[in-house]
């Protein structure tokens, strides 16, 4: 009885032995799969989230962000995107803000010791105030209006400049003095095309006209580009 007894536990455990193997290797069979489809699914969630994030940044540029320069002493709300950056200043790019427009257009903002506007068409470069004050040039300056930027006087000019060919350089300049700095803000962009003394609809239109409607364009608080410009001004500050 005993040794039969003996045997009969033998195969019991034996028994027991090989089903918990099977229960062993079916788990870990499961737990294999659980874990292949949670990498699996990782994986395509990772893949599926990089086009949200491409799109994202291909969105970022109408997204307002802020500029602050210690050096230079003045930060300020832009939108769009920084195409330039150096000790004097700084460009930035605004998108096209209208199904037409192939671009938008660019502000700049220049740090110096005198007013000037930055004329890169018509003059090349900046455009001294001191220096040309008796230019012909001067007369494109059509109008000037005295405003405050953040409380600070400032002074706004609007630029209207027959380049030749039908081209014009359309510039709003705005200028403010503090600390023996002069801060210059001016937007940039093509508000009018038209050659002088053109026939349109049977009638030639002449300069004074197509200037008129350019000033018109650039007083227009309603246009998404002046608009947009006016606000970043109002978000121009110095640091006193």
């Amino acid at each position: 009885m005993k040794i039969g007894s003996c045997i009969d536990n033998d195969r019991l455990t034996r028994v027991i032995w090989c089903h918990m193997k099977r229960v062993l290797t079916l788990v870990g069979i499961s737990i294999l799969i659980t874990l292949g489809i949670a990498l699996t699914y990782l994986h395509g969630k990772s893949i599926l989230s990089a086009p949200v994030e491409q799109e994202q940044a291909k969105g970022a540029s109408t997204q307002w962000k802020v500029y602050d320069d210690q050096k230079l002493g003045f930060s300020i709300k832009y939108l769009g995107g920084l195409t330039g950056n150096s000790i004097t200043g700084l460009t930035i790019r605004l998108p096209a803000m209208q199904k037409e427009d192939k671009e938008g257009g660019f502000v700049h903002i220049f740090v110096d010791e005198r007013p000037f506007v930055f004329l890169p068409g018509t003059f090349g470069g900046p455009y001294y105030f001191e220096e040309h004050a008796s230019a012909p040039a001067q007369a494109d300056r059509v109008l000037t209006e005295k405003v405050t930027l953040n409380g600070m006087p400032a002074t706004k000019d609007y630029w209207i400049i027959y380049g030749g060919a039908g081209s014009w350089e359309t510039v709003i300049n705005c200028y403010t003095k503090y600390n023996k700095r002069t801060y210059i803000i001016s937007l940039h962009r093509n508000f009018v095309s038209g050659v002088p003394g053109q026939e349109i609809d049977g009638k030639k239109i002449t300069k004074e006209e197509i200037v008129s409607r350019a000033l018109t364009l650039m007083r227009d608080f309603d246009n998404k580009y002046v608009k947009t410009f006016d606000e970043m001004l109002s978000t121009f500050t110095v640091r006193r």
